[in-house]
């Protein structure tokens, strides 16, 4: 005889399944339960917005668990504080301070990078770091799924779990974050790379987004059109300080490794960045951090302002780099940078150290 019984927890769900009879949320703590559609309490989109978070949810253990209830738990972004700060700050310095550390150009370096992907400019910005060990890419992957709703992955993706597999109804990652980073690219086995045909799909998921079209009835949400930033990380294993060899040749050639022979995923890199210095961020960390509601409202507050922002002139460079350094110029504006178009198109073309070279007197 089972014996059922009612638990509260707060969580995102790890998978979201359409079926007939509900949505089927699988969760953190091993958990897997249905929600009625007759429970459901938003509009189909707020929903689909509001499964991307962490809620608060009551499920009965039964042989058969459902969810009978849901709430928000996600602490109010605070505007006022947010905005105060900005008024008294550059932006990229306020979120890398609020990110616990101490505002130097070689950090400046390391994190602005990194802070490119939470900036919602028309087209997203995908960004490729290599550094050597100790500069805090997993801390910035693990922050950034806990403030800002992005997916954080060391392990190659497989299409269904980035987009939709069809076979259950689940939406993937891509579908349900904000974001992804994948963190440790450099230990991708290239055996594994060829055994999920990553080649087949990531190219075009960065570039066109995740576009599904459900045709069964399991239809709650309906098409959903997604593009999301993505971010790489990895250790360099040989270091180089040959500027006549730029970041994205570089890139280009480790991404032979992976079977890109015609460069499909660097040419969708708008940021590539060799970061072939010492630099231990842990001597940097300042001990401060702000409250998640206050980074939540100064990202919220700094993409407010993107939908304001023109270019002076039109980039100097063709097709997608033209799309990228244009897309860079509004990303940089937005965090305070005072930027050039021509130093964008050199930052795009040769790699994120022409940020130290061209933003000089702030940062040199």
């Amino acid at each position: 005889m089972y014996i059922e019984r009612n638990v509260e927890f707060i969580a995102k769900p790890t998978t979201v399944t359409f079926s007939n009879n509900g949505i089927v949320l699988t969760f953190p703590n091993g958990i897997k339960a249905t929600l009625g559609y007759g429970h459901v309490k938003h509009s189909a989109e707020e929903f689909y917005k509001l499964v991307r978070t962490n809620l608060k949810w009551t499920v009965v253990l039964a042989k058969k668990p459902v969810v009978i209830d849901y709430d928000e738990v996600m602490p109010e972004p605070a505007y006022d504080v947010a905005d105060n700060i900005l008024q008294h700050s550059v932006p990229a310095e306020a979120l890398i301070a609020g990110l616990g550390y101490i505002i130097k150009p070689e950090v400046m370096w390391l994190l602005v990078p990194r802070l490119l992907p939470l900036i919602k400019t028309p087209r997203p910005i995908h960004v490729w770091q290599f550094t050597k060990y100790n500069t805090g890419k997993t801390e910035t992957g693990l922050m950034f799924m806990k403030l800002f709703n992005f997916f954080y992955s060391t392990s190659v993706p497989t299409e269904a779990g980035l987009t939709y597999d069809a076979r259950t109804g689940t939406y993937g990652m891509a579908l349900v974050s904000e974001g992804v980073v994948f963190d440790e690219v450099d230990k991708w086995s290239p055996t594994k790379i060829m055994q999920e045909n990553l080649m087949s799909f990531l190219p075009t998921l960065m570039e066109q987004g995740a576009v599904i079209r459900p045709t069964t009835r399991r239809t709650f949400i309906g098409l959903i059109e997604r593009r999301i930033p993505f971010m790489f990380l990895g250790n360099l294993q040989f270091s180089s300080k040959d500027r006549s060899i730029t970041d994205r040749e570089r890139l280009k050639e480790f991404l032979s490794g992976w079977g890109d022979m015609v460069g499909a995923i660097a040419d969708r890199i708008a940021v590539t960045d060799f970061v072939d210095e010492e630099i231990y961020i842990s001597d940097y960390v300042s001990g401060k951090v702000l409250p998640e509601s206050v980074m939540m409202a100064l990202v919220d507050l700094v993409n407010k302002d993107v939908k304001g922002l023109s270019l002076p002139e039109p980039s100097g460079l063709r097709g997608r780099l033209k799309r990228h350094a244009e897309m860079l110029y509004i990303a940089l504006t937005a965090l305070g940078l005072d930027v050039k178009m021509e130093w964008c198109d050199a930052i795009v073309v040769n790699g994120f150290w022409e940020f130290m070279c061209n933003l000089g007197g702030r940062y040199v």
